[in-house]
């Protein structure tokens, strides 16, 4: 997940631009080996001259997901070529975790959600409602206590948040318009940060059906299933 509150957030459609992005010559040190001659900006700045720095990108050890660290390599390539500095930082998973959900001192991060509900809306809230956004990080505050689940901040700006959509949804008993409020919420997450799926597993858990009922199976949400919701809907038949 990307960390955009301040800077680069992504416009959704019809709304225009946040921002004024153009290309200029190469400034960057980070872009000295990079197949381009063009370096972005941001309202007339570079990436390091407004993060301090190129864009980080955190990774666990190469050896706990070779794929991904693969993976991580050929993006920051084509970050590169796109005119867009960026560098990895290898830390422990316990190490990113703090620097993520602790400090909220990351650009980037990858890291898999799970244990979410099946039901899609209180993950929403978890993930991406206002509430459970540490509000200190963004204003100086260096609250270092507080872990949240939106390590982002997302909706703690006016111009980008979901909490309605997704207040709706959780107040909201019929099935189908919640799903609908769900989608929506989704939908105006994707467009005001950016998050990037990696993979999206669809576990399945085995079960014997002429012994019980209920079963409802592979029950998707925004991140993965969860077999506890998956376990209390079942019922023995006969």
């Amino acid at each position: 997940m990307i960390r955009g509150a301040s800077t680069g957030r992504l416009a959704p459609a019809g709304r225009g631009a946040r921002h004024d992005y153009s290309f200029g010559p190469v400034r960057s040190d980070a872009l000295a080996d990079a197949d381009t001659d063009v370096e972005l900006r941001v309202d007339g700045r570079t990436i390091p001259d407004l993060l301090g720095g190129p864009l980080e990108i955190l990774i666990t050890p190469a050896k706990r997901s070779p794929e991904r660290s693969a993976m991580t390599t050929d993006w920051i390539e084509t970050l590169g070529r796109l005119g867009v500095p960026a560098t990895r930082t290898v830390l422990s998973l316990g190490a990113m975790t703090d620097a993520v959900y602790a400090r909220e001192d990351f650009d980037v991060y990858p890291m898999r959600i799970g244990g979410v509900s099946p039901f899609a809306v209180t993950t929403l809230y978890a993930l991406f409602h206002s509430d459970n956004a540490d509000a200190g990080s963004d204003d100086g505050d260096d609250d270092d206590d507080t872990r949240a689940n939106n390590a982002m901040g997302y909706g703690l700006f006016d111009d980008a948040s979901a909490d309605e959509l997704i207040e709706r949804a959780l107040h909201e008993t019929d099935a189908d318009r919640r799903n609908a409020l769900a989608r929506r919420a989704v939908e105006r997450v994707y467009l005001d940060v950016p998050v990037m799926v990696t993979d999206y597993p669809r576990e399945r858990w085995p079960l014997d059906t002429a012994s019980w009922t209920n079963y409802v199976p592979d029950i998707p949400a925004p991140g993965s299933t969860n077999l506890a919701t998956e376990l209390l809907q079942l019922r023995p038949r006969g």
